[in-house]
């Protein structure tokens, strides 16, 4: 075998691992200039008979002697659910939503107080022009305020009793993260070197040269493939070799944090080649003063939504599809559209016959699921820096989030003189196995070390939501560990048969994490069952009946 099939064979193996990545222009930005297609597609293999059948019409679901409740099953009313019905009933198909809680939303819940709401799950929406919730909330014409999550607008404190200066993000924006960047990437380029140069003349992906490499098994998954790099490992060696000053060291360390707490999950677990993979919006960034709850419950209001339903079991089959619920009543349709988390999925819960795919259960397995939570507290009025955007305090150390914790001021948005505390995986740690109370009284302990010591105002009122410990979600939004690729996306949004297909943030490959994301996947699967629908109508001399 030549040094460029063994080339060949290392970018494949790469592949899997998910250390290759997409152009600028195609979806998730990355570490990489170079694209390469088998990285963001399905994993099943091409002769894989996974597609979803042509719809049929009454007469021929007669001549089968067939019959069904519903054209199309829609379990789960979070914004792909929502997404996905309106699309498909749009088109004249019969869809119900199932859904378990007492409210739509999913993981968008919001909570009221005196007039005011403050966001306990997705908040931001990112990119008012191209985002793919753009158009249904200008059609709403609901308000909203002007908000930069990015790192720039950060108000990073000093930890209380170091001596330091609070940080200085430009100190991270500039030449310092190119730095690091560039580093990361040549941390890349070196694994694939490695690869490469560990082929022997005779061996291909998959053999006993490369062990580490193999993809792992169905649950539980496999430790992470050891080839393969982790944010972690690029800030270690970064650190270890750039002429940094204390300060521009401190600001690094805090960036990296962040980009932790937005992913829910430690750096060591993050893929390096997809730890930055976010899809392009254009415009600014926002959110909906009035909640987007009420949004949400606006949008899904044409919709046969039905709440309380807990689903136990899906059946699928060429043809048709079933569901049952937890009190044992069933329904059926010619498509089960699932948007249930990924979270949730993983865990069995619900019984899904025949059983899926091994790739789909080892796409489901490789992605990782952060943890999660948000507590937001009313005071009488604000006592912070009405200037900040958000703030938070540096970590501790280069590899604990030590006290992360990250607020959101309400007040310039709203003029509501709120804070929403955001606390994802690595800040959950320590809260692990407490009460409610006892986490918002830690929260209250670390907003007031944050702000010069003593105790803060007692809030007027707070709720939290843990979405990690909550038995619907099982955790936050879904991230690339060490071994996964957007090929593991892309797998999850392919038909399992001819009529199960599922949607959700975790399917999304070009928005992966983000609620226009989960919208937008609604959006995509809808479509594979109006494709079908289109298929039914070819060849009619008339328009063919739905029903």
């Amino acid at each position: 075998m030549s040094i460029f099939v063994a080339a060949a064979a290392a970018l494949a193996v790469l592949a899997s691992l998910g250390l290759l990545g997409r152009a600028a222009d195609s979806g998730p930005q990355d570490l990489y200039s170079g694209t390469l297609d088998s990285v963001n597609s399905s994993s099943y293999p091409p002769a894989y008979y996974g597609s979803l059948h042509t719809y049929l019409n009454s007469a021929q679901l007669n001549s089968q002697g067939m019959s069904v409740d519903h054209d199309v099953i829609v379990i789960g009313a979070g914004l792909a659910g929502i997404a996905a019905a309106t699309k498909l009933q749009a088109a004249g198909l019969s869809v119900v939503v199932l859904e378990a809680r007492d409210r739509v939303g999913g993981r968008v819940q919001t909570a009221t107080y005196d007039d005011s709401t403050a966001e306990l799950g997705a908040s931001v929406l990112h990119g008012d022009i191209s985002n793919p919730l753009a158009q249904p909330l200008t059609g709403l014409g609901v308000r909203r305020a002007i908000f930069d999550p990015g790192w720039d607008s950060q108000t990073v404190l000093a930890l209380p009793g170091s001596g330091n200066a609070d940080i200085d993000p430009s100190l991270a924006s500039s030449s310092t993260w190119l730095g690091f960047l560039a580093a990361a990437e040549a941390l890349c380029t070196a694994t694939l070197a490695d690869i490469v140069e560990g082929l022997s003349p005779d061996s291909a992906p998959g053999e006993d040269k490369l062990p580490s490499c193999q993809p792992p098994p169905p649950p539980p998954p496999s430790p992470s493939p050891v080839l393969a790099p982790s944010l972690q490992d690029a800030v270690d060696a970064y650190l270890a070799s750039a002429p940094l000053t204390a300060a521009a060291r401190r600001a690094l360390l805090a960036r990296i944090r962040l980009v932790e707490g937005q992913a829910g999950a430690h750096a060591s677990s993050l893929s390096l080649a997809y730890a930055f993979a976010v899809g392009p919006t254009s415009g600014v960034d926002d959110l909906v003063v009035s909640g987007l709850g009420a949004v949400v419950d606006r949008l899904a209001a044409d919709l046969d939504v039905r709440l309380g339903t807990t689903v136990r079991s899906i059946s699928h089959g060429d043809l048709a599809a079933g569901v049952t619920d937890a009190s044992g009543a069933a329904l059926s349709a010619q498509f089960v559209l699932c948007t249930l988390p990924l979270g949730l999925l993983r865990t069995g819960a619900v019984d899904i016959q025949p059983p899926l795919p091994d790739q789909l259960t080892r796409a489901m397995w490789r992605l990782g699921v952060g943890g999660a939570a948000a507590l937001a507290l009313w005071f009488d009025q604000p006592f912070w820096d009405l200037s900040w955007q958000s703030f938070a305090q540096e970590p501790g150390t280069a590899s604990q989030a030590q006290g992360w914790v990250r607020f959101t001021p309400l007040y310039s948005l709203t003029w509501s003189p709120a804070l929403v505390a955001t606390l994802t995986g690595p800040a959950l740690d320590s809260l692990a196995g407490k009460t409610d109370d006892e986490v918002a009284a830690a929260v209250l302990a670390t907003l007031g070390s944050m702000l010069g010591g003593g105790t803060p105002p007692t809030p007027l009122h707070w709720e939290l939501a843990r979405w990690d410990r909550d038995p619907l979600t099982l955790g936050g939004y879904t991230y690339y560990p060490v071994g996964s690729s957007p090929s593991d996306r892309a797998t999850l949004g392919e038909p399992v048969s001819g009529s199960l297909v599922f949607a959700g943030e975790a399917a999304s490959l070009e928005h992966p994490s983000t609620a226009h994301g989960a919208w937008a996947s609604g959006e995509q699967a809808a479509g594979l069952i109006l494709h079908s629908l289109a298929q039914s109508r070819e060849g009619c001399a008339a328009q063919c009946p739905l029903r």
